[in-house]
């Protein structure tokens, strides 16, 4: 039986939340998360503490380094802005035209 895959457009809290939960419970599917940033999983709230010099650069806000991803089954796909959304063909298109196909779109 082929994997169940689904495409999560948004690597935000909610983008994020609904991957992992989807990986515990579906250990099977392959999932794929697209973010247009170039790190995710970070502490948004700690950015006016490395301006101000409290925290001394931006990794030390790094929850999440992309090993954790991979090793839970997630593929989270960085500076990678969707571009267009074929919902009849059911496909996400990335800035520069890959085509990723899926069974299931969350968009968060």
């Amino acid at each position: 039986m082929p994997r169940d895959r689904i495409v999560f457009v948004g690597a935000g809290g909610a983008g994020l939340t609904a991957a992992f939960h989807v990986a515990r419970r579906a250990p099977d599917a392959q999932l794929t998360v697209f973010s247009k940033d170039p790190v995710v999983a970070y502490s948004q709230c700690g950015m006016p503490f490395v301006l101000d010099g409290k925290i001394e650069d931006f990794d030390k806000l790094i929850i999440y380094k992309p090993e954790v991803f991979k090793d839970i089954g997630i593929d989270v796909r960085t500076s990678a802005r969707i571009a267009e959304l074929d919902l009849d063909g059911k496909a996400v298109i990335a800035e520069g035209g890959d085509r990723t196909p899926y069974d299931r779109l969350v968009i968060g």
